[in-house]
């Protein structure tokens, strides 16, 4: 198995991603040996900035544009003044495996070890200072703007987000203001300037939509802020969570800043490998006892669960060096103890965890070099306990080594939250159909491979920990989306890159390499913000 990370800083309780108390969820094959090129990655036309490597890590300057339309050119200075730069300052961890004990651990750390959900707390190799860049759209580009405006009007109150999202990609770039998918940009929209009044935003995902929302994209190396917008029911509340006046630079910019936080150089919940490659092998377990799976219009698992979505959505998170491999098992027949080990469902996962961890070889497909990730999905049915909803976690504790996901959906959740059920009482609106099965592969997948939720962060920079207010946007992290789409948005695309060059520069400085010739390489493609040439001058 690759190298794993030793860190022995026992410095707090961390608490993972508990993941989906009530929220719905991919073969491919081997990457090639040699990785391919990102698109864009340190081609964005950024000058060199500031990296260097201080006291374990990467501190680095990173440009945050951010394009105004809107707001008068007095209104944009009065928000760039208000935009110092910004150091974000993020931590990440592991969770302990407590079964089987692991000896070396209770020698070094004592009993701890065996607390379920009891980890260690990692600073984050990664330092990342924001350097905001406000400029105020031009006129050609306002123009347009205001054409396309008017073709992604939806209704008096509603507008197209993703319309407005690929204008956006498309016009910027015409108008001198270029993208870079390593250090995506901001857009802040201000609709009265407009005429526009009370308003809110769709996104349309692939099996449903949200709506209204006044933050989006992700799509495209972009963040869409709409401080004008009505607030968005699933949001958190914040002075910026409600319709700001285009001259509250304060609030916007405090906007801004927790978007930064939370989304634009959000640090990953666990280490990242910084392996060739990932192999994720999804193990889909279905009850033939499951009512659900036998009850009309409920489309059966094997149908609604495609594998090539979810295959296409790790290719796009680690830039295209990632397989994944289905298995379908009916329970119990082909496996009688982990349909017996599943059926304790969440307050039983550690002994789940612990045979998985002891029979890792005989579930997981080997890949030859790559990071291994185990992800069970089980559909259940009446009979679990406790039962009643969806819940998933993922885990990782770095003795171990292994990455593993469990993830649950009973089958009363499916008959009474399934808008495609005859018994539905609880449909969610926008939805088309529970896409729970893809939704918690990819998502719970997602946190082994170190990605977070856009609402939480571990944070020595923010003054909060949690905030609903960033999950409208493209992602499979995104409680908010829940099912409704299956991909990983630009933002988590580039923070993945860049906290993986964080740990390729972790490793080498522990070996030893520091100021070699390949070293001088990595800190040079750092300068650029090429988090992929980093990591390749390291390999």
């Amino acid at each position: 198995m690759p190298a794993t990370f030793r860190l022995r800083q026992r410095a707090s309780v961390f608490f993972a991603s508990i993941s989906l108390l009530l929220a719905a969820c991919g073969s491919s094959n081997l990457p090639d040996a040699a990785p391919p090129a990102v698109p864009g990655s340190g081609d964005g036309g950024i000058a060199k900035q500031r990296a260097e490597w201080i006291d374990g890590r990467l501190s680095v300057d990173v440009p945050v544009p951010v394009v105004t339309f809107g707001l008068s050119a007095e209104q944009a200075a009065a928000l760039q003044a208000e935009l110092q730069p910004y150091t974000v300052d993020h931590a990440n961890g592991d969770l302990n495996q407590s079964l089987p004990p692991d000896i070396d651990e209770l020698q070094s750390d004592g009993a701890l070890v065996l607390v379920p959900l009891l980890g260690e707390s990692f600073t984050l190799p990664v330092l990342p200072t924001a350097l905001y860049q406000v400029t105020p759209a031009p006129a050609a580009l306002v123009a347009e703007f205001e054409a396309a405006l008017a073709a992604a009007r939806l209704s008096d109150t509603r507008f197209d987000a993703i319309a407005m999202e690929d204008f956006l990609a498309a016009a910027l770039p015409r108008h001198g203001f270029a993208l870079n998918p390593d250090a995506p940009s901001m857009v802040i929209l201000h609709l009265a300037a407009f005429g526009v009044g009370e308003h809110g935003w769709k996104v349309q995902g692939t099996t449903g939509f949200i709506e209204p929302v006044r933050l989006f994209g992700d799509r495209k190396p972009l963040l869409i802020l709409d401080p004008s917008a009505v607030p968005d029911p699933y949001g958190s509340g914040e002075d910026f969570a409600n319709p700001l006046a285009a001259d509250d630079a304060a609030t916007m910019a405090n906007f801004v800043r927790e978007a930064t936080e939370y989304r634009m150089l959000q640090g990953s919940i666990y280490p990242v490998s910084t392996a060739p490659c990932h192999a994720v092998t999804g193990i889909m377990g279905v009850r033939q006892t499951s009512i659900a799976q036998a009850t009309p219009l409920l489309r059966p698992v094997e149908e609604a669960l495609v594998a090539e979505h979810i295959a296409a959505a790790f290719q796009n998170l680690t830039g295209g060096i990632a397989s994944f491999d289905l298995k379908i098992l009916q329970l119990p027949q082909d496996d009688p103890v982990l349909d017996a080990l599943t059926r304790g469902e969440f307050p039983a996962f550690e002994v789940l965890r612990a045979y998985l961890s002891l029979n890792f070889d005989r579930y997981h497909v080997d890949h030859p070099g790559c990071e291994e990730y185990l992800s069970i999905v089980v559909q259940s049915d009446l009979l679990a306990v406790p039962g009643g909803g969806v819940i998933g976690i993922g885990t990782y504790d770095d003795s171990p080594g292994q990455r593993i996901s469990m993830s649950w959906v009973h089958d009363i959740f499916r008959l009474t939250f399934d808008p495609e059920s005859p018994v539905g009482v609880f449909a969610g609106e926008g939805k088309e159909f529970l896409n729970w099965w893809e939704y918690l592969f990819s998502h719970e997948t997602g946190h082994i491979l170190g990605q977070r939720h856009p609402h939480d962060i571990t944070s020595n920079s923010s003054s909060s920990g949690s905030s609903n207010s960033f999950s409208s946007i493209w992602s499979s992290m995104s409680y908010q989306q829940d099912g409704r789409m299956i991909d990983f948005g630009a933002n988590d695309q580039a923070n993945w890159r860049r906290n993986r060059a964080g740990y390729a520069l972790l490793l080498a400085a522990q070996a030893g390499r520091e100021g070699s010739a390949e070293w001088q390489r990595a800190m040079d493609a750092a300068s650029r913000l090429d988090w992929t040439g980093v990591w390749r001058a390291l390999q």
